[in-house]
């Protein structure tokens, strides 16, 4: 195994270590994705485990009244950690213009470029080791039917070496950079060849010294989808067709209901020549290529029947589809106000969000998926991959919005840690978006850091991690957020569950560690239950213990309860969504400190036997599990509620369970 990720590593050098004769991309922190192979894998010296981040807020309105970008515009950088981004400009030039701004890793200006684009819309800048690129619409011609154009700037200065206004086609997002040879691909728009229009992806290979265009590959495309441009990343493959025949490849959305429309798509840019397959639904989600399998891996939505297909990057051939949008942790949840209200926490599919990642074994995949879940693919002898969810999060972390970032340790048997924010612009009051460290192998998550934003689109360029270890993120009203490191987590809590089992299904592949469902911990005013604000943690349970590590919590005295997992979303008059089989645990007059100042333990011992939820253990709980006695998860007569070891089977262990925490109340 190390041997094969050695391999990997190489490969993935490769095409940055090639010299400044032709210019390659500068780090993998220099274009969204990592690398050309769009593996999404940052090699850092050092991992981000201890659980504390401190903020150093950094005021650049002065220099960017809108920063960081939106969706698919992510920060980058170079590899001394200068951060690189797309935003609107002050009141100097209209609001419409776009710049590329600079600044240090500690949040010093370092430039602006001129005034290259004409709306807000275009990619991450990709940056060289000679020049910083960037695309979207020609300054001055903002709106529909506005060319794009494509720049290159010095990277110490922001000048302008040259522009480009390309010939045909709409401003598209996707690009990247190889042996001097910038590409760049289009919105899908209507190409007319004098007797028909024909719907077009038109990919452009630009001579990163000077700005001229070398070659244009046209690729007919489905029309109609929800987005059909390609919205993430420009996968390349050196030799892939063979000695210095590269493959260049792409994913779009397709027309509405049609399952056999193409939009997966290799290019052979020695010949010119395009294969297309279908490969599901896509959005944001991008290819990444495995020099291990010499597969092409994507994952998508499960409108099309599959979650996860392989491709084989010469002919296109689909080499492996399967569907995992089903798997679970907990059964649909009913809500409290509608008999016909439901939540769901299946995987759903991938697609929205750009966060699919290559483990460090060159095979497996980590990725996010609806429902605050996190899922892993791994991949067998036969080239088949199964799906099992790594991490249940809660229902309003969403579908991980909108990028993440795999940080790998090449040491230490070659650890990684995935990096995302949460989506909560749906979810009730004291509920924020965070920022969550995901343990690659065993589904922990190693700490969030709550960034009090009530919207995944107030964290502009993304929630990144630079190549200096530290976190980037920008909010509307101007502010550039520096996350460093902190030797421990503002609040350091331990939740005991004794006798759970969990799923072996889910977590660890090894059965080590298992995913319990969602803990909603109400922060209370001491001595009542006045519950001033919310904050839900995801659970990953070993030996019957859980751990999480919280950061940027109000600083203050407070009860800390804690009983089940409670979602709220605020459509259709408000939903209320419920489940709990444990005694209500109480961790009283808990004194958080001001973040970064020091740290607090918090423990709770979840008891269950409660299946009826009165927050007692007694014979109306012994009568549910009797009515379900015997049943495995799916049968008529299943009840969750009393599955207290969490193993999807109601045996004499969750009997064992309820007779010892007979009797028990829990806190008030």
């Amino acid at each position: 195994m190390k041997a094969r990720w050695l391999v990997l590593i190489a490969l993935l050098a490769f095409p940055v270590a090639m010299g400044n004769a032709q210019d390659n991309l500068d780090s993998p922190f220099g274009v969204k994705n990592a690398d050309i192979f769009a593996t999404n894998a940052f090699p850092v010296p050092h991992l981000p485990t201890a659980g504390g981040w401190v903020d150093t807020p950094v005021n650049i309105s002065a220099y960017a009244i809108r920063s960081g970008g939106h969706y698919e515009v992510q920060t980058v950088f170079d590899s001394e950690g200068n951060l690189y981004f797309r935003g609107s400009i002050g009141a100097d030039t209209p609001n419409n213009s776009v710049r590329i701004y600079s600044f240090a890793p500690d949040g010093t200006f370092r430039w602006k470029s001129d005034n290259l684009f004409g709306a807000w819309y275009g990619g991450s800048p990709i940056v060289g080791q000679n020049a910083v690129y960037g695309i979207g619409y020609e300054f001055g011609q903002g709106g529909a039917g506005s060319p794009p154009v494509v720049a290159a700037l010095d990277k110490a200065t922001g000048a302008t070496l040259w522009t480009r206004v390309l010939p045909e086609g709409l401003p598209g997002v996707a690009g990247t950079l190889y042996e001097g040879v910038l590409y760049v691909a289009t919105t899908d728009y209507l190409r007319s060849t004098g007797e028909e229009d024909i719907p077009t992806v038109t990919i452009y290979a630009i001579n990163a010294a000077n700005g001229s265009i070398i070659r244009r590959y046209d690729v007919t495309v489905s029309q109609g989808g929800w987005t059909a441009n390609p919205r993430t990343s420009l996968t390349l493959v050196p030799n892939a067709f063979g000695a210095g025949a590269h493959g260049l490849y792409f994913t779009q959305d397709r027309a509405p209901g049609d399952a056999t429309a193409p939009n997966v798509f290799g290019i052979n840019l020695a010949t010119g020549a395009v294969w297309s397959a279908s490969g599901g639904k896509s959005f944001h989600s991008h290819l990444i290529y495995s020099p291990v399998t010499n597969e092409l891996i994507k994952v998508s939505w499960n409108d099309y029947g599959q979650t996860i297909g392989t491709f084989d990057p010469v002919t296109g051939a689909k080499k492996h589809e399967s569907n995992w949008s089903w798997v679970s942790v907990l059964d649909p949840l009913q809500s409290l106000e509608s008999s016909t209200s439901w939540l769901w926490s299946t995987i759903g599919g991938h697609g929205f969000c750009d966060t699919a990642a290559l483990l460090p074994d060159g095979t497996s995949v980590i990725t996010a998926g609806f429902g605050g879940i996190v899922a892993l693919y791994t991949r067998d002898e036969s080239g088949a991959y199964t799906g099992r969810i790594l991490t249940q999060g809660a229902a309003h972390w969403g579908e991980f919005h909108n990028m993440a970032q795999l940080l790998v340790e090449p040491i230490n048997g070659f650890r990684a840690i995935w990096i995302t924010a949460t989506r909560s612009d749906v979810s009730e009051t004291g509920q924020t978006v965070m920022i969550v460290a995901v343990d690659a192998r065993t589904g922990q998550v190693l700490w969030q850091y709550d960034t009090q934003r009530g919207t995944q689109v107030d964290l502009r360029g993304g929630a990144v991690v630079g190549p200096t270890g530290n976190i980037y993120y920008m909010t509307p009203d101007g502010i550039l957020h520096i996350l460093s490191p902190a030797p421990s987590a503002q609040i350091d809590g331990t939740v005991r569950m004794p006798g759970y089992v969990g799923p072996m299904s889910t977590g660890s592949v090894d059965g080590m560690v298992t995913v319990a469902p969602p803990l909603t911990l109400e922060f209370r005013q001491p001595g009542t239950t006045n519950v001033l604000f919310r904050k839900t943690v995801a659970l990953s349970v070993e030996d019957g213990v859980a751990q999480f590590r919280l950061n940027n919590i109000p600083a203050g005295t407070y009860d800390i309860a804690g009983k089940g997992y409670l979602q709220f979303f605020s459509w259709d008059g408000g939903r209320t969504f419920w489940f709990s089989r444990t005694l209500r645990a109480l961790a009283p007059n808990v004194v958080v400190p001001a973040n970064g100042t020091g740290s607090v333990a918090v423990s709770l011992t979840l008891l269950a036997g409660d299946a009826d939820d009165d927050n007692e253990v007694t014979l109306l709980d012994f009568g549910l599990l009797v009515q379900a006695f015997g049943a495995l998860r799916g049968d008529d007569n299943w009840n969750q509620a009393v599955d207290f070891d969490g193993d999807e089977e109601i045996t004499l262990f969750d009997f064992a369970i309820l007779v010892q925490n007979f009797g028990e109340i829990g806190a008030d």
